[in-house]
């Protein structure tokens, strides 16, 4: 489905605020275009808007932002009964994020699902799972 026109414009200059570095402007922008999505109730552009939001919050430095907004897809991905590379994806974001954020325990606890996730999508041998493992190798190694 497609992002609304008014929510995708208010994603587009969120984004271009990013870029010109007002990440004040960026942060009301991305709050007013995620409230829009949660009214439309659209659990896709849910999904997009918090991606995008997620992202440039992380790489604005607002990581604790960032955190709730990949929260809130990985919830409404469960809600749905969504087991797929989407979710996956979330999961390992919220793990990366976490370990950055030096929260191992929740970050290990992440990564074992975005474990149990990519290899029930694509098998232990699958890229993606490879990737995953390692990092939750590398976790578990930080949490000693």
């Amino acid at each position: 489905m497609a992002i609304p026109h008014d929510i995708e414009t208010l994603k587009r200059r969120a984004r271009a605020s990013f870029y010109d570095g007002d990440h004040d402007l960026m942060s009301r922008l991305l709050d007013e275009a995620i409230a829009a999505a949660l009214t439309a109730g659209d659990s896709a552009v849910i999904h997009r808007i918090a991606h995008t939001a997620s992202d440039l919050f992380s790489r604005a430095g607002k990581k604790s932002r960032a955190l709730e907004l990949a929260r809130l897809v990985v919830q409404h991905k469960r809600m749905e009964g969504s087991v797929d590379y989407e979710l996956a994806t979330y999961l390992v974001f919220l793990a990366s994020l976490l370990g950055e954020m030096e929260r191992v325990e929740e970050a290990v606890a992440y990564a074992e699902q975005g474990v149990r996730v990519y290899t029930s999508l694509g098998g232990e041998d699958h890229q993606e799972t490879r990737m995953v493992r390692a990092l939750l190798d590398r976790l578990k190694r930080e949490s000693e």
